[in-house]
């Protein structure tokens, strides 16, 4: 059983076309990885196109506003006349996918060897309970189903084949996505590449990644506002305990601005900013402030439900990763750095917050001359690069 193995090793250096599928954006990057070891991958190039925003965000309206932005995409890497990419790389943002976590206890009183069928055996079946507890049906499919940790008589070990124990314990994450959406990327990626896409979601790419960028860190709250919805997941001890999500990101923000004032989405996003630094004066700014202000009340309420769900288990650590949008990040941060968070959290102090921005990855990528330093582009090169392509 090899944790978190995707891909057999590559040994020429690649171009592989990385798409970050969100609920406001999708980006878009042409990265060459190297064979050699020493030499970090490159952007070539990286783009950010926005999902149209509607007055209504109705789930047909966002897979139709969505996948024309796919498609734009596409056809913007295409036009860099760069070559056809090996690979294409997919990471879904919330609200494309659905995650879980499962621990699994086996103890028995004589020892006895943990092979790979007795393991592959115990993830079938695992994998089919949460099936039926979830009620997964028809229109979903399997995304992700990865062992994240195996224990063998309580220690943590990565090698864990046919070695001999009296317990073992597995931590998995699955995560499910709608069978119309994966059909949707599977076709637009074959009209354009010629290629099937290797998909993952971005909490598992987020986990992932900070579980080696900071592995101090073993207690976290990750906190993901970036689009439609806002998504909370915990860790313990390094590992993904619970995840929990709510209809309220970046976009309502923007579309509460739109429907106040009457403007476009780039005119809605401006007047925001500009709301973040005083720049607004009179009638036209207390408009602004009501709406804003509504909008933040109801993302506090929702975020403070879900953490006091979190904490009916177990206290929250005092640290949170934050990744959003750069234009709202400093927004929410501010919330989360309030003292209604206190009761909550394990020390009872107030968050100590790290916004998962450029500066954590720049040093880990390259990039040709021109290009933005987009974070999500970033991330994902990173991620690719380390569990994909090294593989």
């Amino acid at each position: 059983m090899d944790i978190f193995s995707f891909l057999s090793g590559k040994k020429k250096d690649q171009l592989i076309a990385i798409f970050d599928i969100g609920s406001s954006h999708v980006t878009g990057a042409l990265v060459r990885f190297s064979s050699k070891e020493s030499v970090r991958p490159h952007i070539l190039v990286s783009k950010s196109f926005s999902i149209p925003l509607h007055d209504d965000s109705s789930y047909d309206q966002l897979v139709k506003g969505t996948f024309n932005t796919v498609e734009e995409v596409a056809r913007f890497l295409e036009s860099q006349h760069l070559g056809a990419p090996k690979d294409i790389i997919c990471i879904l943002g919330a609200p494309w996918y659905t995650a879980h976590t499962r621990n699994v206890l086996v103890q028995e009183k004589t020892p006895f060897v943990f092979s790979k069928k007795f393991a592959d055996d115990l993830v079938a079946k695992e994998l089919s309970s949460i099936q039926k507890e979830l009620n997964i049906t028809s229109d979903q499919m399997l995304l992700e189903n990865k062992t994240v940790s195996v224990k063998l008589n309580g220690y943590a070990t990565a090698q864990p084949l046919n070695k001999k124990t009296k317990d073992v314990s597995i931590s998995l994450f699955t995560s499910f996505m709608p069978k119309d959406v994966h059909d949707l990327i599977q076709k637009k990626m074959h009209t354009f590449f010629h290629r099937e896409p290797i998909i993952h979601t971005s909490l598992f790419t987020h986990v992932t990644l900070l579980r080696d960028m900071f592995p101090d860190d073993r207690d976290y709250v990750l906190v993901d506002v970036s689009g439609e919805t806002t998504e909370c997941s915990i860790m313990r001890d390094g590992l993904l305990v619970e995840s929990h999500s709510f209809p309220i990101g970046t976009n309502h923000v923007v579309r509460a601005i739109m429907m106040a004032e009457k403007k476009t989405y780039t005119l809605a996003q401006q007047l925001f900013t500009m709301h973040l630094t005083d720049a607004l004066h009179g009638v036209h700014n207390d408009r602004v402030d009501k709406m804003i202000e509504k909008v933040r009340l109801d993302w506090q309420n929702n975020t403070q439900q879900v953490f006091s769900l979190f904490a009916k288990r177990l206290l929250l650590p005092d640290h949170v990763f934050l990744f959003g949008n750069k234009h709202t990040m400093a927004w929410f941060q501010d919330i989360l750095g309030t003292d209604v968070f206190h009761h909550v959290t394990f020390t009872h102090k107030k968050f100590k917050i790290t916004p998962i921005n450029p500066a954590l990855v720049h040093s880990l990528c390259t990039f040709e001359d021109g290009v933005s330093r987009d974070t999500c582009a970033m991330i994902d090169t990173v991620f690719t690069h380390y569990y994909i392509y090294k593989k």
